[in-house]
């Protein structure tokens, strides 16, 4: 018969420690990362940052942060239309930052207004409504 043992979080964390060790000894790497992937779990180190960023109220940022949210969002939504340069880039931040909003339509007309501006390829179809800014 097996002696009655308390499973207690620094019993489970110490056996986590020792099979990784000796899973690294026998080179069965997966078993002792897995290992310190519970462990690591446990105190916290890893985070899920999606739901980070789901829960993320735009009122409780500071306007430094909503910067480069809003700049992050306008070069990705200009990067999958083909229409990222610094140019467009400027031009969009400048247009916004007098508060106006832009569109789709806005950005085809001024990638046709741009010189060599059907050298370059477009991706698929993403509408920039608007940004914080």
């Amino acid at each position: 018969m097996y002696p009655t043992l308390n499973f207690d979080q620094k019993r489970v964390l110490n056996r986590l420690d020792a099979l990784s060790r000796k899973a690294e000894e026998l080179g069965q790497i997966s078993e002792a990362a897995r290992c310190e992937e519970l462990i690591g779990k446990h105190r916290g180190m890893f985070v899920d940052c999606t739901a980070l960023l789901s829960d993320l109220d735009p009122a409780k940022l500071t306007p430094e942060v909503l910067d480069k949210l809003a700049d992050h969002l306008i070069a990705k939504a200009l990067k999958e239309k083909g229409l990222h340069t610094p140019a467009m880039v400027a031009e969009v931040t400048k247009r916004l930052e007098a508060g106006e909003t832009v569109t789709e339509e806005d950005l085809e007309k001024l990638e046709k207004e741009r010189p060599n501006a059907g050298d370059e390829s477009r991706c698929s179809s993403v509408s920039i409504v608007t940004a914080i800014k």
